[in-house]
């Protein structure tokens, strides 16, 4: 702080010698003129403008942007390091061509050596929009490829792979699928691709295609089956199994109802399903019945899966849709299971707690809500769910909203777990019996709910 003064009085007693000397730093009108941008961006526009233009009287029609529709690369324009030599000397412009054969184009730009750009590729594509649009290392040679999803229809999907090491454009692969994702899959240094297509019929297959460079182009290594019966792909995740050896888990709903979670890892023989019972030609064991998603609850790098166990219920219950703790699982490269931790999620209050496994086989939840003086309550008791016994409450945490929540958090014995801008979560031990947890394991413990966006 001393050293932050001391610079801020040099600036001061700089700022005022310029002054005394007649010397002007700036002029009003300069202090309020927008920055602009680098010279190198309107070179860029100048040359995006002239191909506009170019498509635009080629087509008597108007040349719009067509900017990805998801992903983490969404910008109608992007700038690019495709050489991967730390400079990000490309760009990429995406247009929609009203009267083309093929509308969608992706015209690739590079700098020239006199500082302005220049179109040295282009690709096209049909379909109503690109969904998405990825830059990897598919080949292992210097510079990157471009994966392209082309959206044809709400239900028909082309996934394209292009190569730009010659110069041109070449595709390495243009197939339809339902879903994909890129990953290193066999951990060799570069990325390779796993394709998820689903039957009318309800079967479903993971493709895995690397890069061969005796075909110079992404084949097809191993095929895997996903479990019977989805009726749709909710999510693909990659991540690692226990092993730590790279996985994908793909997440589908049932047409009986439910989520259910194949793994799949590259084994000895190529793409495996580890999780799948050949009996039942499903991944029984990782059957959801509430719409709840793997997530990584331990921040271990290891995805788990949930595992729904319903509490009985006693008078009054929280609702249907709350009564039931989630034991996370993790598995290894052989499909075993293997449990992380339990909780309980309140998603309404917007927080989950971390369960001591004493817990287990003797709880019951009960809501004390009072909504006329914002305060919203879980109880948790000790129940072994007999009839004639009452359930014994042993923790009440509370979310507290409204201007005298501070107050509220401080009564009786309450203590206070969290708070943000408008709302405090506070909590009370009750009873005499020992839950295994005080008031610092408990705010260990207790966590909110983080939407994923």
């Amino acid at each position: 702080m001393k050293k932050l003064r001391l610079l801020l009085l040099a600036a001061t007693a700089g700022l005022c010698l310029a002054l005394l000397s007649g010397c002007s730093l700036k002029s009003p009108e300069d202090l309020y003129t927008l920055p602009r941008p680098p010279e190198e961006y309107d070179l860029l526009q100048q040359a995006i403008t002239r191909v506009q233009q170019e498509l635009g009287t080629t087509y008597s029609t108007t040349v719009e942007y067509a900017a990805p529709l998801s992903g983490v690369n969404i910008q109608p324009i992007q700038m690019l390091d495709l050489d991967d030599d730390g400079v990000q000397e490309s760009a990429a412009a995406f247009f929609r061509v009203t009267g083309a054969e093929n509308p969608l184009m992706i015209y690739l730009f590079r700098q020239a050596p006199d500082g302005g750009y220049e179109v040295y590729a282009v690709i096209e594509g049909g379909g109503s929009a690109i969904n998405r649009v990825s830059y990897e290392d598919l080949d292992g040679a210097p510079g990157k490829e471009i994966v392209v999803h082309w959206q044809m229809s709400d239900d028909v999907h082309l996934l394209g792979a292009y190569s730009l090491s010659t110069g041109s454009v070449r595709a390495l692969l243009i197939t339809s699928y339902t879903d994909y994702a890129l990953l290193d899959m066999d951990m060799d240094g570069k990325t390779e691709l796993m394709l998820v297509t689903l039957g009318a019929d309800g079967a479903g297959r993971a493709d895995y295609y690397d890069y061969s460079a005796e075909m110079d182009s992404l084949v097809l290594d191993s095929t895997a089956p996903l479990s019977t019966g989805l009726t749709g792909v909710e999510e693909l995740e990659t991540n690692f199994v226990m092993d730590m050896l790279p996985a994908l888990y793909v997440t589908g709903r049932l047409s009986s109802g439910g989520l259910i979670t194949d793994i799949l890892v590259n084994g000895e023989n190529g793409l495996s399903n580890v999780t799948l019972d050949p009996v039942t030609g499903s991944s029984t064991r990782t059957l959801c019945l509430r719409d709840v998603f793997g997530t990584d609850i331990n921040s271990d790098a290891v995805l788990e899966l949930p595992g729904l166990t319903f509490l009985p219920e006693y008078g009054v219950p929280l609702s249907t849709d709350s009564m039931w703790t989630i034991t996370w699982m993790q598995y290894d490269a052989q499909g075993t299971a293997h449990p992380v931790c339990t909780t309980y999620h309140n998603e309404r209050d917007g927080w989950y707690l971390i369960l001591p496994d004493s817990w287990q086989g003797q709880l019951t939840l009960l809501r004390t809500d009072q909504l006329n003086r914002g305060e919203r309550a879980v109880t948790f008791c000790r129940w072994s769910g007999a009839a004639e016994e009452e359930p014994e409450a042993f923790l009440t945490i509370y979310t507290l909203t409204g201007t005298n929540r501070a107050v509220r958090a401080a009564l009786g014995d309450r203590f206070t777990l969290m708070e943000d801008s408008t709302t405090i979560y506070a909590a009370e031990f009750q009873g005499d019996w020992d839950c295994g947890l005080d008031e610092e394991s408990l705010l260990a413990n207790f966590n909110l709910i983080r939407t994923e966006w």
